[in-house]
């Protein structure tokens, strides 16, 4: 799951972001996307995170993978390589 931009349209990074309201309220953008995928079947899930990565890596469930993309700056394929380099180090049949 790509959350490294620095969400300039958003007002800031988008691995920061919250709920604002509703029953989901407070809680994080990157925790409700990382549980939809694990809900929908993946074994396992890689958060990469480059603006605000160390705030950021505590919105992160515990049983995710944090990966982060040190040149996100770059823009979206240097954070979709280096979730592709953190997922070739394992036995995932798919991306």
């Amino acid at each position: 799951m790509l959350a490294a931009g620095a969400g300039v349209r958003a007002g800031g990074p988008k691995a920061l972001r919250r709920v604002e309201d509703g029953p989901d309220a407070g809680r994080a953008w990157v925790e409700i996307a990382a549980s939809s995928l694990r809900d929908a079947g993946a074994a396992q899930v890689f958060v990469v995170l480059g603006a605000a990565a160390e705030e950021a890596r505590g919105l992160v469930p515990t049983w995710a993978d944090a990966v982060v993309a040190r040149d996100w700056a770059d823009g979206q394929s240097a954070s979709l390589r280096e979730g592709l380099d953190a997922v070739a180090a394992t036995n995932a049949d798919a991306v």
